[in-house]
């Protein structure tokens, strides 16, 4: 049996794998809790969740695929990963060009600013992983695992000035975003096993909050938990509450912002994690995806009304390239009830909807054609 250390994280000579193996690898850092000292593996144990599904499972409302318009971002971006809407224009990151943030007019597709100031210095960004915005502040977040840091700028600066460099604090690593609140807290998950959330504040103090979820009837180490509850989080427009999409179940979770759990949802095929993790010799544990584990939740976003959730429902048999994309979107109002779907023509990375010119927009991660592509719903019932 294979495990993520025996795998190549990056192969060079496949363009076409690369910019998601990028993702993996961000990801392989949480996943991976300590490989040193593997040469005595103790047994796998593979498990199984179960969730009952709740008594009013939402119907799936059919829906017309909807057909993508390409940015023309090529020009400016070596591969689109996370993007983020402010206003009347769209920040994009790039994950492998050495431009980390770019912002395109919505109207006419064109360049507003670019931001290059990739690397290791005071101020700058080597892996540009995820966006988050707070509108109301003005405050725009870019999470960077390499460097363990989160930027923050203030969006009219970075907007007008591409030399403005942001404030950083050093964070913990984790799969996610790092999502501002109206306080100017910046929250994101926990991988560390203490806790569902970390917070930090203005000055870099950190606060751990919230339980863990649990397995009914497993004894599993809480770091290996939390990595089995890994996935993608976003912040409602007021606040008030926190959505996790599970990455690998079909679950999405509400939180207040006190870290309890309001509401679980269970998505469209209602299957459970599939993994195996091993001991080390030196007590430590790992976790290793298996070829039948599947992914649910790859992208989260939050609006005004409703949230709107990415699904993938793939297994990792696919590979990293194909595996945590989805042309499927889920939208939830935020006390968990299914509103519409929405079938894009293709899958995305990541991706972000504007609700009020009722468009949605992707990243197309294509070996042939990497762009920023732009999903019209306006024709679809409200």
């Amino acid at each position: 049996m294979k495990f993520l250390h025996d795998k190549p994280l990056f192969n060079r000579s496949m363009f076409e794998h690369t910019a998601v193996l990028v993702m993996k690898y961000i990801s392989t850092i949480i996943l991976i809790v300590t490989l040193n000292s593997c040469s005595k593996e103790s047994e796998l144990k593979e498990f199984r969740t179960s969730h009952e599904s709740r008594t009013e499972a939402y119907k799936i409302k059919e829906s017309t695929t909807l057909p993508g318009t390409e940015m023309g971002t090529s020009t400016y971006i070596s591969m689109p990963g996370d993007l983020v809407i402010v206003d009347d224009k769209l920040v994009v990151l790039d994950i492998l060009g050495d431009t980390p943030v770019s912002i395109f007019k919505i109207d006419d597709y064109s360049l507003a600013q670019q931001w290059k100031h990739k690397g290791y210095g005071p101020g700058e960004i080597m892996a540009p992983f995820a966006l988050s915005i707070n509108t109301s502040l003005g405050k725009l977040s870019v999470y960077d695992p390499q460097l363990n840091q989160v930027s923050l700028f203030e969006f009219n600066e970075l907007l007008n000035n591409s030399k403005y460099l942001p404030e950083q604090l050093k964070v913990e690593v984790m799969s996610g975003q790092y999502v501002i609140d109206n306080y100017e807290d910046i929250i994101g998950l926990s991988t560390n096993g203490n806790s569902r959330f970390i917070k930090y504040d203005q000055e870099g103090k950190k606060d751990e909050f919230g339980p863990l979820p649990t397995i009914e009837g497993k004894n599993i180490p809480n770091m290996l938990l939390a990595n089995v509850f890994n996935g993608h989080n976003a912040i409602s427009l007021d606040s008030k509450w926190l959505v996790v999409g599970c990455e690998l179940m079909d679950k999405i979770q509400i939180y207040d912002l006190n870290g309890n759990i309001v509401t679980e949802i269970n998505g469209p095929e209602f299957f459970d994690p599939i993994y195996s993790f091993t001991q080390t010799k030196s007590g430590n544990y790992f976790l290793s995806e298996l070829k039948e584990s599947r992914y649910g939740f790859v992208d989260i976003f939050a609006g005004d009304k409703l949230f709107y959730a990415l699904f993938s429902g793939k297994t990792n048999e696919l590979g990293g390239s194909a595996s945590n994309q989805g042309k499927i979107i889920y939208a939830f109002n935020y006390q968990g009830t299914f509103v519409k779907q929405f079938k894009l023509d293709r899958d995305v990375l990541r991706f972000a909807v504007d609700e009020k010119n009722r468009k949605i927009y992707g990243s197309y991660v294509s070996a042939e054609n990497p762009d920023v592509v732009v999903f019209d719903y306006s024709e679809q019932l409200q």
